[in-house]
């Protein structure tokens, strides 16, 4: 009996640590979970920052000029990127005026924003997008900040309901 009382004071201060690592292993399992599906390592230069935390669940004024997006990216220039996933700035949006110059010099709003190339950085040649007038409602011009950047410069206008989330530069 005197064995059974010190089995059952010794099980009482273990009790706290079997719930303890109890939730321990459930906390890192969620974590290992979620993590995943948040968090996304990018291994281009397009934007400057690698790693981003996506935002999935954002409001509309999220949507501003400079801001980061999780858009889909459908191109034959990649492998397996029909479609792939890419994230990229806003920087001309419904109602602004994009102009394209000179077969590859964009503007919005009379500002410069960048030029397209006449072949990717692995020789494919690449058709810049040609436009001259206001972005209807919806949709929206998105660039990368690096010369090499696959984006609307090639591809056109993105459309609002396709963007997938706000990526957030972790570093």
């Amino acid at each position: 009996m005197e064995m059974w009382r010190t089995f059952i004071r010794t099980l009482r201060p273990n009790k706290k640590k079997i719930i303890c690592a109890l939730a321990g292993y459930l906390s890192f399992f969620y974590a290992g979970y979620i993590i995943p599906a948040r968090i996304s390592i990018s291994p281009t230069d397009s934007v400057g920052a690698h790693v981003f935390f996506y935002k999935q669940h954002y409001k509309p004024m999220d949507l501003h000029k400079d801001a980061l997006m999780v858009v889909p990216l459908y191109t034959r220039i990649r492998k397996h990127c029909w479609p792939c996933l890419v994230v990229k700035y806003l920087k001309c949006d419904a109602g602004d005026r994009l102009e394209v110059k000179n077969h590859g010099e964009f503007f919005c709003n009379n500002i410069y924003l960048g030029s397209a190339k006449t072949h990717s950085k692995t020789g494919v040649p690449v058709k810049a997008f040609e436009y001259d007038g206001i972005i209807p409602e919806g949709k929206f011009f998105a660039m990368g900040s690096c010369k090499d950047s696959y984006d609307s410069r090639y591809v056109g206008l993105e459309d609002k309901g396709d963007i997938k989330g706000i990526a957030v530069p972790l570093f």
